[in-house]
């Protein structure tokens, strides 16, 4: 499914974190963890085994923990000791160790030195983002970005920390935003039932696993607002929330555990359509619902295993259409600023494509099911305006209409009395409310 690129930050979203946080010019931390002659000494003992290590020319034995730990401080606790000019040294240094462990020729093997490296590199990331934030803004500023790199091994230590920061009360946003990047690199989740069996233990590992990741995201994105939030600061609020919502976008199911007569947990779907139905405070962003609606259509409901059977996709069929409505209306209003050449609201291109993509996954994924023929149809009637919302020259109203009629037509039919649409057939779940009032947003501070 289209993954969201990481390189990007929207105006408001800088806004935002620059209120979340104000990193110095100085070091400004309290005392050193190391020296940074410590350290470098230290690392010129270690380095060729450890890059060996890395490049799978050489597997771990017993000696080498002590190796890791070496040159895991050195490529972390410098951020801490260092100069601060330095610091973008550190981040390609770390950075490129990171790709030469990721991208090995066909005939190397580093899965070992990956799992036992994990751990370490998770204590080490821990020393330095557990300090006072206001005394070390800037080794931790700073070390944070790596966490979504350090997320591209796939350690399943890592993935546990992250899934710890993520849900921790404590910790600057700061460090949670590039926690939350790194989980995606965890997906997709596996959903798993005892509807017909127990659990074997291999599944029930993976469940425990699967189910901290999507816990943690679900937990964060759905944090109590605090009270008295300016605009800009929710502004800033929802930038954090996207960033959450990309990654669980990524898990593609309905649930993590799913079973008759227990709740279904870790709840991927039924937060993802709240987000598209705008029930939120503060009121979701388009950039929000936009990172909903690809996790909806990456949903993957029509396979033999028979949790996904049950799952009821006519409720995000319909709030994806609703939702490319409002994309292309919003591009439309968008336009003047193209063309004036103003920073736009979106990155119009790239999200179109994406959008393209996720729409087609959802019509693939209806196949053989009750609603293919309605999905292949909002696929054919989405393609021609994302074309255009795509191109960015202008828009052409005689593509629209036709798009938001259909989609109308896809609300699914309720009784009178029914504040919302079941997620699943015949699996006790949550009811999917599909026009919720609309959320309040925060004043302005004077």
């Amino acid at each position: 499914m289209p993954r969201r690129p990481t390189w990007r930050i929207s105006a408001a979203g800088l806004l935002g974190l620059t209120l979340l946080v104000l990193a110095g010019n100085r070091l400004g931390a309290q005392g050193q963890l190391a020296s940074m002659k410590d350290l470098t000494d230290e690392h010129f003992k270690v380095y060729i085994r450890f890059g060996n290590l890395v490049s799978g020319q050489a597997q771990p034995n017993a000696g080498d923990k002590e190796v890791m730990e070496k040159e895991t401080k050195y490529l972390i606790l410098r951020f801490h000791a260092g100069k601060p000019d330095e610091v973008q040294k550190f981040q390609r240094d770390f950075r490129d160790v990171v790709t030469r462990a990721v991208n090995l020729p066909k005939d190397r093997n580093n899965s070992e030195f990956l799992r036992e490296v994990g751990p370490v590199l998770a204590a080490r990331f821990k020393e330095v983002l557990d300090l006072p934030f206001n005394a070390n803004k800037h080794p931790i500023v700073n070390v944070a970005p790596l966490l979504a790199d350090a997320a591209r091994l796939k350690s399943p230590a890592l993935g546990d920390y992250l899934a710890d920061v993520v849900a921790s009360k404590d910790g600057h946003d700061v460090i949670k935003l590039f926690a939350a990047r790194g989980l995606r690199e965890f997906f997709p989740a596996a959903c798993v039932s005892e509807i017909d069996e127990p659990l074997e233990m291999k599944k029930l590992q993976r469940k425990q696993t699967d189910l901290k990741r999507v816990n943690a995201l679900v937990g964060f994105i759905e944090r109590k607002v605090p009270d008295g939030m300016s605009q800009p600061e929710a502004d800033g609020w929802r930038y954090l929330r996207r960033e959450a919502l990309a990654s669980l976008a990524q898990a593609q199911v309905p649930a993590v555990y799913v079973s008759k007569g227990k709740p279904i947990e870790g709840p991927v779907a039924p937060l993802l359509l709240r987000v598209l139905a705008k029930n939120m405070t503060p009121e979701p962003g388009l950039g929000e619902r936009l990172e909903a609606a690809i996790g909806i259509c990456g949903v993957k409901f029509n396979e033999k295993f028979r949790p996904l059977t049950e799952y009821n996709p006519e409720p995000g069929l319909y709030l994806v259409g609703r939702f490319l409505v409002d994309f292309a209306n919003e591009y439309n209003k968008d336009t003047p600023n193209i063309r004036v050449k103003r920073a736009p609201l979106l990155p119009w291109r790239i999200e179109s494509r994406r959008l393209e993509l996720a729409v087609k996954d959802f019509a693939n994924h209806a196949k053989g099911s009750a609603i293919e023929k309605l999905a292949r149809e909002l696929e054919s009637l989405a393609q021609p305006v994302l074309k255009v919302t795509g191109e960015g020259r202008g828009n052409q109203p005689d593509k629209l209409p036709a798009l938001r009629q259909f989609a109308n037509t896809l609300r699914p039919k309720m009784p009178p009395d029914a504040k919302g649409v079941p997620l699943f057939k015949t699996i006790k779940g949550p009811e999917i409310v599909l026009d919720p009032p609309a959320a309040a947003e925060p004043e302005e501070k004077e």
